[in-house]
C-alpha cells in the first residue's frame, strides 16, 4: 500500500490558482536549482486528498495541465486530477 502526496495535494494559499503557481515541481526545474520568486505559499493548510496505488512510488510525480502523472511499482502509470485526486486513467506499463 502506498499513499501519494505532492505539493498540490495540500491546501496552499498562493493568493490564486494552485495549478498556475510559479512552479509545478520542487525547486522550479529538473535540476532543482531554482527558487520561487516572491513570498511563496501563505499557508500550508491541510491534505485535501490522497490516492492509493498498488505498489511503492519511488519517483517524483509530474504535473501538467491540471493532471498529475504517477508511476508505481505495481506496473501502472496513473493520471489523476490535481484538484480532486480522482483517477482519470491508468495504463499498465509492464514494468516496475
Amino acid at each position: 500500500m502506498c499513499f501519494v502526496y505532492c505539493s498540490v495535494c495540500f491546501g496552499l494559499d498562493w493568493g490564486g490558482d494552485l495549478l498556475n503557481a510559479q512552479s509545478p515541481m520542487f525547486r522550479v526545474n529538473p535540476e532543482h536549482t531554482g527558487a520561487v520568486q516572491g513570498r511563496g505559499p501563505r499557508d500550508y493548510g491541510k491534505v485535501l486528498w490522497k490516492f492509493e496505488t498498488g505498489g511503492m512510488v519511488q519517483s517524483s510525480s509530474a504535473i501538467v495541465d491540471g493532471q498529475i502523472y504517477i508511476g508505481s511499482n505495481d506496473g501502472f502509470l496513473y493520471a489523476l486530477s490535481a484538484c480532486t485526486g480522482r483517477l482519470r486513467w491508468k495504463h499498465q506499463t509492464g514494468g516496475k
